[in-house]
């Protein structure tokens, strides 16, 4: 998603559709958030769009539900099961730059646990059972 580029520590988007006017440096920015925005807007985006189609009772909201679930177990299994302690992931960038290993693994936790909550019943709306 982002390479380095240039030197003197700048990053560059990778991404075609969002890219940045120039580089981003990891010093002019806030670390922390840069490099942990991805997990938490990847877990609250979805449960609001969830939320959302719950609140008008939208005939699909099974559907927001499920991926929200997906999404809280992709990022919490991404940020908090990445043992590394440097690197190029997320989790070893957060680490780097101050994060506590604690505070990642209980994040990757509660993502994993919400994210079962959510998937838990949800087969009755993919399954429905063929009683007359």
């Amino acid at each position: 998603m982002f390479s380095r580029r240039g030197g003197a520590g700048q990053l560059s988007s990778g991404l075609c559709c969002c890219r940045s006017p120039g580089p981003i440096s990891p010093a002019s920015s806030i670390p922390l958030f840069v490099y942990g925005a991805g997990a938490v807007c990847g877990t609250v985006l979805p449960l609001l769009l969830w939320s959302v189609a719950r609140l008008l009772r939208l005939k699909v909201a099974h559907l927001f539900r499920f991926f929200a679930g997906f999404c809280l177990v992709a990022n919490g299994a991404y940020i908090g099961g990445d043992f590394s302690t440097v690197g190029p992931t997320d989790a070893g960038l957060l680490i780097e730059h101050g994060a506590s290993r604690l505070a990642l693994i209980l994040f990757g936790l509660t993502g994993v646990a919400a994210g079962l909550f959510l998937w838990h019943g949800q087969s009755q709306h993919f399954f429905p059972s063929h009683s007359p």
